[in-house]
């Protein structure tokens, strides 16, 4: 999967959407790194529960179309003037394997 395609999805779920990007971040300490989309809102009178259905929406849409491990976080927002930029943090979680004896 591309930043492409993760952007294309979070850029239709919501018309308050003016824009997306997905960004590998890599740690400070090594790894893999840690996929973040910050967007920017057309609307900037947005409540923080208005954040937490956005952040239920990206989950719900990237589970379904890319992968069910997806978990969207918030991990800030700010307000520039009459645009609201929001940057989730995307995890994909890790499921525990046992070896079949």
């Amino acid at each position: 999967m591309s930043s492409v395609e993760i952007e294309r999805i979070c850029n239709g779920v919501d018309s308050n959407i003016v824009e997306t990007a997905a960004i590998g971040i890599p740690p400070s300490g090594g790894g893999p790194e840690q996929l973040s989309v910050a967007v920017v809102l057309k609307n900037s009178n947005i409540t923080p529960q208005d954040i937490q259905k956005l952040r239920m929406s990206f989950n719900s849409a990237l589970q379904k179309t890319l992968n069910p491990l997806f978990r969207v976080l918030i991990n800030y927002y700010i307000f520039i003037k009459f645009i609201i930029i929001v940057w989730f943090g995307v995890l994909i979680q890790a499921r525990s394997c046992r070896s079949l004896k």
